[in-house]
């Protein structure tokens, strides 16, 4: 996906995190900077990204698929200063602007580079994953989405998160449970979506949020986000009269063993052969015919249940091919 394409839904993800905030406190221009109004003494924003947050609050993004350069640091102090020669001329100090950098991964480049300036970095302020940069005119912080841990402090920022799938996953179980709570919020609904439709959940975590959905209402505004992508359309017309075989996340033993009771043990391997073969059609079509003969010289029920998992976790047609070869070679020994 173009970084481009990353902004608007960084927007929606700050605009849930600082949400907060009490009504007309916070007003976030895309693609220009976020600006609030002074923030009285007793007014707080919980999201800690917003704790040294002044009247005019600036943010530099990159997208997951993009980091953070050494450059970018000064870079985002240019258009900060830009941004007050342009807008507010009037101010004497910089006092009131702050400067945030974002990036998924770690940017160790700049770091170094601050180092070599000998200015001082305070890592985890106020939280994990927060760094407060001093010695500038203004405040600078720089925020490493991946290195965030509360759940409840990452949630908004799930689609950015990189390489970290178990976190990845908790986060985004947690939005689609805040979005089914409240279904009226658009930023949830917003992000829900584009985490659905961009296919950056897995069927595990789809699961987990079967287990936390209580009514049927609920469970038709889950059914319309999965609707938005195809994939997630075939994998639960695949999946939803059978015993989960392909263990998904908690419920995998236990599917297992209602699959193995409920019919022959033959069946279920045949079945579970033709869920991969259906899931490898929809994500790598055009395929190679030999790959999917290949699976179904795969007669070992666990086998299958570990490569669907692992099929479903890969990021190219080579790591799922990969997987196949794996769990062949598995099977032959």
């Amino acid at each position: 996906m173009p970084n481009k394409q990353w902004h608007p839904v960084f927007v929606t993800a700050l605009r849930e995190a600082l949400a907060d905030a009490p009504p007309d406190q916070v007003e976030i221009q895309a693609e220009v900077a976020l600006s609030s109004r002074p923030l009285d003494v007793d007014v707080i924003v919980a999201h800690p990204v917003a704790r040294v947050f002044r009247k005019f609050n600036l943010f530099e993004f990159k997208s997951p698929i993009d980091y953070l350069e050494a450059n970018d640091f000064d870079k985002g102090l240019t258009l900060a200063r830009l941004y007050k020669v342009i807008e507010h001329p009037e101010a004497l100090l910089l006092d009131d602007f702050t400067l945030t950098l974002v990036s998924s991964s770690h940017p160790r480049a700049m770091m170094e580079m601050l180092n070599a300036r000998k200015l001082k970095i305070q890592a985890d302020v106020p939280v994990a994953g927060i760094y407060q940069v001093k010695g500038e005119m203004f405040v600078v912080q720089v925020v490493v989405i991946n290195e965030l841990d509360d759940p409840e402090i990452l949630y908004p920022f799930a689609p950015f998160i990189t390489g970290q799938r178990r976190k990845e996953m908790r986060a985004t179980v947690l939005l689609l449970k805040k979005y089914l709570q409240d279904p009226s919020n658009p930023y949830r609904k917003d992000l829900a979506e584009f985490i659905v439709k961009n296919e950056l959940i897995l069927p595990e975590e789809m699961e987990e949020v079967e287990q936390i959905m209580y009514s049927p209402e609920e469970r038709q505004r889950m059914k319309e986000i999965f609707n938005k992508s195809p994939i997630m359309q075939e994998w639960l017309k695949e999946w939803s009269e059978q015993a989960r075989i392909e263990g998904l996340a908690k419920g995998r033993a236990e599917g297992l063993a209602k699959g193995r009771a409920e019919g022959a043990r033959e069946g279920k391997i045949e079945k579970a052969q033709e869920a991969i073969c259906t899931y490898l059609k929809i994500k790598y079509d055009p395929l190679a015919p030999e790959w999917l003969a290949k699976v179904k010289e795969i007669n070992n029920l666990e086998l299958l249940d570990a490569m669907l998992v692992q099929l479903f976790q890969a990021a190219t047609k080579e790591e799922a091919q990969a997987i196949i070869m794996r769990a062949l070679e598995k099977a032959h020994v």
